[in-house]
């Protein structure tokens, strides 16, 4: 059976603004007997652009908790993938295609457990032997 890993944009919405989802990515997403995973990259990355103010919570009012995206990929039934020395190495054969870090390093971590791309961002497919959705 096919496992995948989600975007960062993918699971900000899957959390957030669900609305946002097409029909296809849903139903994969909500469905339990389907292995999604997200990357503990995405939580940083997100983290990073609360904090410079790039990104805001349309579902939180008070204090975001220190845990919030681990905590919000659990309820949503999400397993966590975390940054090994393998994906943090294999970004650097990556053909240059883009210079996103976070995006290159959940190319590396999909390729290496062989995962599908849950992605909107169309530079993903560009990535020979990646596969998308």
């Amino acid at each position: 059976m096919a496992r995948y890993l989600i975007d960062s944009h993918i699971f900000l919405w899957a959390i957030d603004t669900p609305k946002k989802l097409r029909a296809a990515e849903r139903k994969i997403l909500e469905d339990a007997t389907i292995e999604v995973a997200v990357s503990v990259a995405s939580f940083w990355e997100l983290s990073i652009k609360l904090v410079k103010g790039s990104l805001e919570l349309t579902s939180t009012k008070s204090t975001i908790p220190r845990d919030y995206f681990a905590r919000e990929a659990e309820v949503t039934g999400f397993s966590i993938v975390s940054i090994g020395p393998a994906e943090a190495e294999y970004v650097r054969t990556l053909p240059r295609i883009h210079n996103d870090p976070f995006d290159r390093l959940l190319i590396s971590q999909a390729m290496l457990q062989d995962r599908i791309v849950i992605t909107r961002d169309p530079v993903f497919a560009d990535y020979p032997g990646l596969r998308t959705l």
